[in-house]
């Protein structure tokens, strides 16, 4: 990211305020965090990098590196078997037990590494949509929500009820579902989109990762990023 670029962007005096630090010192500071970690203004932002050690800024998956996994690992265009069907058309109701917590359609990201499931967000459609953490073993939210101006939602904004302990109804049944497909995809990192009616899991997309989305609840300064992850990975039998 360029020194002209940071100049002309708003969100750069935005954060200068919020920060109380002069712009230009700012765009220094995004600057050296995008030569040193590969990251831009958002990851600067989202992550909270000026808070954190270089330990801890080293374990992030920012959009440099993002795009060096994009450029790896999913090489040529995007393959979709025939037997794996995206519904393009209107969703049907949602899973009733969802409703609890947003009755506007709750969408799962998960990302996927070589056909590993690595992490999973569940969205929360609203006005601002709000992203909470899905613990992939328990199928628990464990985490508050968080939007993408970093704040935090221990209960739902539409329905008033906690998120926090929420257990996500047919969640062994999701995760198979999503590694079914994870093994007749050629890209090897990627993001699966999912939809819950009453019946099961619906796919609704295949796309490139939205890499920061899983890393948004990584707010305590002692917490490592995920692309460790990714790390322990890169050299399994799947490379």
């Amino acid at each position: 990211m360029s020194i002209f670029s940071l100049l002309k962007n708003p969100e750069t005096e935005s954060l200068s305020k919020k920060l109380n630090k002069g712009k230009f010192r700012l765009i220094l500071d995004i600057n050296k965090y995008s030569k040193k970690y590969k990251a831009d203004l958002n990851d600067y932002k989202l992550f909270k990098m000026y808070q954190k050690t270089d330990e801890l800024n080293k374990t992030y998956i920012t959009k440099g590196i993002n795009d060096r996994y994009i450029n790896k690992y999913n090489k040529g265009e995007l393959i979709i078997p025939n037997k794996v069907k995206i519904n393009t058309k209107k969703l049907p109701p949602q899973n009733e037990e969802l409703n609890v917590i947003n009755k506007k359609p709750c969408i799962f990201k998960f990302l996927v590494f070589k056909e590993e499931i690595i992490s999973c967000v569940l969205e929360l459609s609203n006005t601002k949509p709000v992203y909470a953490q899905v613990n992939i073993e328990t199928g628990i939210l464990d985490y508050p929500g968080t939007d993408l101006n970093g704040k935090t939602y221990d209960r739902s904004p539409s329905t008033k009820e906690e998120l926090i302990w929420f257990r996500i109804p047919k969640w062994p049944r999701i995760c198979r579902y999503v590694q079914n497909i994870a093994t007749n995809i050629n890209h090897k990192y990627i993001e699966i989109s999912i939809y819950l009616d009453e019946e099961g899991p619906i796919l609704v997309g295949i796309n490139n990762p939205t890499y920061y989305l899983y890393q948004l609840h990584i707010d305590n300064i002692q917490e490592k990023g995920i692309k460790f992850l990714i790390e322990e990975r890169e050299n399994n039998k799947w490379e």
